[in-house]
Parts: structure tokens; sequence; C-alpha cells
């Protein structure tokens, strides 16, 4: 087995050990629970940590990490066309009032 990502958070871990799997890769979050031990253990020890259980599929999913950091990178922030409010690239609903964003499937 092999890190291939520490996430800052496990909705984040999730997302990206299930992308991975996805993609064919047998992937697993450790530390679930460690961000309760905070304070008692060192922070970046309770962590979210993504693996890859073969060892030949580090290179891999590294590379769908890179490219999906790099996808999220280049959608640009977007303003709801009912409400006026700015939201990430990544959202398909506005968070403020859920009408769907331009560009997105929704619309």
């Amino acid at each position: 087995m092999k890190r291939v990502h520490t996430a800052q958070d496990l909705p984040e871990a999730r997302l990206l050990a299930d992308t991975l799997t996805r993609a064919g890769i047998p992937a697993r979050v450790f530390n679930e629970f460690a961000q309760g031990a905070m304070g008692d253990i060192p922070f970046q020890d309770s962590r979210p940590e993504v693996w890859v259980l073969e060892d030949r599929d580090q290179a891999r999913a590294e590379q769908l990490l890179t490219d999906l950091r790099a996808r999220v990178a280049a959608m640009p922030e977007r303003a709801c066309p009912a409400c006026g409010e700015v939201n990430p690239g990544t959202f398909e609903l506005c968070w403020r009032c859920a009408t769907p964003l331009p560009g997105t499937a929704g619309r």
C-alpha cells in the first residue's frame, strides 16, 4: 500500500478515494476517526489519508489526483443568475438559493 494524498478533512478524503475506486484503483481512507484525538496527538497525524492498495497503482493514482486538482483550479467562480451570490466553480447549484448555475448540466 502507498499513501497518495493527505486530506484537509474527511469529506475530501472520501471524495478522492471514491474517485480513485471509480477509476479502477482500489483505495482506502486511513485516520478516519483520528480528528477526534486532535490535541492529544499532533494535528498532522490526525488528518485523513488516501492510500492505494496496490503499489503499482501509485503513479496512476497520483496523476489522476493531479489532473483532478488542475480541473478544479481551472473552474472560475460564477455568479448566481437569480440572487447574484458568487459560487465556487465546482458548484452546480447556488449554495444560497439552489438555482442551477450557468454552464452546468442542471441548466
